[in-house]
């Protein structure tokens, strides 16, 4: 007895789903063996041969953006997205590679998605808590935040986002406590501490912050936004032989940053150490010939030194500006004696 065409058809049919699941196994094989290359191909032609095609362009998109090739990646997870719209795996990494694109519209569109589907996912809750920050949602990204630490309570990125978006918020002791659950959590965490201390001197705890500054330096002694801030703290603490030392690491490590090197000026200067005064704002003035302020403490610093020639010089610069104040006359009178000119020095006076 003959069979039927359907009945033929049936078993081709059968056979090519078989075949079709073979391929998609062999890709997931390759995967699991990491051999990527061979299981981009098998994904590709099980796509072809239209069997898991939802998940096979996943495990594309996937690989494609682990390798850097958003625009692929792109195109694959859309490809998932469109076969099953339930994929969350799929959906926020569709939403991490257009974030990789700067484009936050459809990051966030992806992520809102892989969370109405799983409410409970803390990795999709947290995603879509750093799209909305970047986006400046602020309030709303603390919410899916706060949901998102429910679920890994021991998560650094996720205490140190809340910190960003309680400091957005202007909520500095909730920025604080977050900053400081993070640091707690990984004391090397360098970011989570820098970002501790910047919240501190914020908040006006200037001792808190230096001591988060000093074990950021502790950490990395060549992390130049911790040493500048430190001496910063002590330059307008007016306490400025303590910010020396961190000011000339800064300027060694930052030789071109102006305001560096007027920090650095002032600290020494400050300090009572004239010849470095003189030294550190040369060096201020070369890259910035404009501040006053340090043309006044490179002018008081050469009448200390008995330089008093070059003083002058520095006094008139000054008065070019029109920036000659009552302190300075006394000095001025100073170096006019220590050149014999005494008229002039009487004047000044």
């Amino acid at each position: 007895m003959k069979r039927s065409v359907l009945s033929i058809l049936v078993i081709v049919s059968a056979f090519s789903i078989g075949a079709s699941q073979d391929i998609y196994n062999k890709a997931k094989a390759s995967l699991s063996g990491r051999d990527t290359t061979a299981a981009v191909t098998a994904f590709r032609d099980a796509v072809k041969a239209g069997q898991k095609v939802a998940e096979s362009n996943y495990y594309l998109g996937s690989i494609a953006y682990v390798r850097h090739d958003i625009d692929s990646a792109i195109g694959y997870l859309e490809a998932s997205v469109r076969a099953d719209d339930e994929n969350v795996d799929a959906l926020k990494t569709l939403g991490d590679a257009y974030l990789k694109k700067n484009d936050i519209d459809n990051a966030l569109k992806n992520y809102r998605s892989a969370a109405k589907e799983a409410p409970k996912n803390g990795e999709v809750s947290a995603a879509l808590g750093y799209a909305l920050l970047s986006a400046d949602s602020v309030d709303a990204s603390i919410i899916y935040l706060a949901r998102a630490k429910e679920s890994s309570p021991d998560n650094v990125a996720i205490y140190s986002a809340l910190g960003d978006a309680y400091m957005k918020q202007g909520v500095l002791v909730l920025g604080i406590i977050n900053y400081q659950k993070a640091a707690e959590l990984e004391p090397r965490n360098i970011t989570a501490r820098f970002k501790l201390a910047r919240a501190l001197e914020k908040n006006k705890q200037y001792n808190e912050a230096v001591k988060e500054y000093d074990a950021v330096i502790a950490i990395d002694s060549t992390f130049a936004d911790a040493l500048f801030q430190k001496g910063r703290i002590y330059v307008l603490a007016k306490q400025p032989k303590k910010g020396v030392s961190a000011l000339r690491t800064f300027t060694r490590l930052q030789p071109n940053s102006v305001e560096g090197a007027v920090l650095y000026a002032k600290a020494v200067f400050g300090a009572e150490d004239f010849a470095d005064a003189v030294k550190a704002s040369m060096k201020a003035l070369e890259l910035d010939s404009s501040s006053v302020d340090i043309w006044r403490i490179y002018a008081h610093s050469l009448v200390e030194i008995k330089e008093y020639k070059n003083a002058l010089d520095a006094f008139g610069a000054l008065q070019r500006r029109n920036a000659i104040k009552s302190e300075d006359q006394a000095k001025l009178g100073k170096a006019y004696f220590g050149l014999n000119m005494d008229v002039e020095a009487l004047n000044a006076y």
